[in-house]
């Protein structure tokens, strides 16, 4: 009789000994292989596949570590994180956008580093006057090499008005009576002798505005006789 307790005993020491074996199959919560129990924390269904807790529909392991509410999710290839803020382009993301990426329109931003835009991509609109070159652009203005917006000259720039000959002798003009005056506008010229010690003239007065005062020495007299007049800007 002893000997039957004894082997009983036995057996139930074993069939504990095994149970417990059992129960460390899965941990936290603990479970045996082929359990199955749903996880109110992540609202997922797991079972134990004899290591680890593996979700329903799952091939492998997954374990989620830190939630944060409004994050990218990340994995070092066994547990899953989401924890970061804001994914990196330079490093997180490689390939190419697409164009349905983009939205329609693009939102107001600097375009101070784009660079290498070749014109020839322009297909419709009109770039605007002020930004081909400096100045101001109208309809009395055109664009020159450099790109800068200027008067354009008019067509009797060089036109000359006026006439009269003038003697210089050491600072004080005087005007040949003979030769006849024209006017240039109305206005008659006078000359200032105040070069190579009065004997050459300096300066023109009496032209209009849109002219500018010149002269040029007479040749076919001996001494320092001149012409003056106006050309027209």
């Amino acid at each position: 009789m002893g000997r039957r307790i004894g082997l009983v005993l036995a057996v139930l020491a074993l069939a504990l000994w095994i149970g417990d074996a059992r129960a460390a199959d899965c941990s936290t919560p603990p479970g045996n292989e082929g359990d199955v129990i749903y996880n109110s924390t992540y609202k997922v269904v797991q079972f134990c596949n004899g290591t680890d807790w593996v979700n329903a529909g799952s091939s492998g392991a997954i374990n989620v570590g830190t939630l944060t509410n409004g994050s990218f999710c990340t994995t070092d290839g066994s547990v899953i994180n989401c924890t970061t803020a804001a994914i990196s382009l330079t490093s997180q993301v490689s390939g190419t956008l697409q164009a349905a990426q983009f939205p329609a329109t693009l939102p107001a931003v600097s375009g101070a580093n784009l660079t290498t835009l070749n014109a020839s991509n322009l297909s419709s609109g009109t770039v605007p006057a002020e930004r081909l070159g400096s100045g101001a652009a109208d309809s009395s203005t055109y664009l020159r090499g450099d790109q800068t917006w200027a008067a354009a000259a008019s067509a009797d720039a060089g036109t000359l008005c006026g006439l009269r000959e003038v003697w210089c002798n050491y600072g004080s003009p005087f005007y040949d009576m003979n030769s006849p005056i024209t006017k240039c506008k109305g206005n008659t010229l006078t000359a200032v002798c105040g070069t190579a010690g009065g004997l050459q003239v300096s300066t023109v007065s009496g032209c209009p505005s849109g002219y500018t005062g010149s002269y040029a020495k007479v040749t076919s007299y001996s001494g320092y006789f001149y012409h003056i007049f106006c050309v027209h800007d």
